[in-house]
């Protein structure tokens, strides 16, 4: 298995946003999503496996960014989660 890990993170909000394909989590299937408040993981999610080259797989997931972030819910300046 290929293992990936893309995460944009907003130090000065103290947030991570990122897809895994790895092993830790496969109730969530190949790939999941997770946000982070600091160190602390507030949501996984399931997220679509891409089956194709790492640089498309990066491409698509580059594509998705700006609407995950959107997604992010907040509640009194920390990330709570996803809104999707």
């Amino acid at each position: 298995m290929d293992h990936y890990w893309i995460n944009w993170v907003e130090p000065e909000r103290s947030m991570l946003v990122g897809w895994h394909q790895d092993d830790t989590h496969p109730e969530f299937g190949e790939v999941h999503l997770q946000v982070n408040d600091g160190d602390t993981t507030v949501e996984h999610s399931a997220a679509e496996f891409i089956d194709s080259h790492p640089m498309d797989v990066l491409s698509q997931r580059l594509r998705q960014l700006p609407d995950v972030v959107t997604a992010v819910q907040w509640r009194e300046g920390q990330p709570t989660g996803f809104n999707f």
